[in-house]
């Protein structure tokens, strides 16, 4: 695999981790509201309106999940997976002696053809630490040094 089809893999599974989060915290806020609606006012009228604010109380976590999830694909729609990269950016591939690491959102472990990846963003403590790096530069990042060996 290619390293353009490689990086195009990479954000796929990316983009496919942020959307399934949209996709799931969707659901919730749609079962909290429909669970909402379908009680019914019962004689016992403060376990009716502890259930409802518990209910608002989801729905507004969930709703605050949704605008961070949303963030997340807005920070994705700017990555160009087709261009090259020379120094630590959104977007780039990096490669150090121990790890690999796909510069996007925090998607966690990756694995494509076997070969394992770290999807971090450039918000997360090693996205703080490798912005703006170049090959060859080496990094202090708990007590250990990052070199970066190569950057695609």
């Amino acid at each position: 695999m290619n390293m353009q089809s490689l990086k195009r893999e990479l954000y796929q599974k990316c983009m496919d981790f942020v959307t399934e989060k949209i996709d799931t915290i969707q659901s919730a806020i749609k079962s909290a509201q429909d669970s909402s609606s379908t009680d019914k006012k019962s004689s016992m009228g403060d376990k009716y309106e502890t259930s409802q604010a518990m209910m608002h109380l989801e729905i507004e976590n969930q709703s605050f999940q949704l605008v961070e999830a949303n963030k997340l694909l807005k920070t994705l729609e700017m990555v160009q997976p087709e261009e090259a990269k020379y120094r630590v950016e959104l977007g780039a591939l990096v490669t150090t002696k121990t790890a690999k690491y796909y510069i996007s959102v925090s998607a966690g472990k990756i694995v494509v053809n076997n070969e394992t990846f770290f999807a971090v963003s450039l918000s997360s403590p090693i996205g703080k630490v490798l912005l703006g790096a170049v090959k060859g530069d080496k990094i202090p990042f708990q007590n250990q040094t990052i070199e970066i060996q190569k950057i695609d």
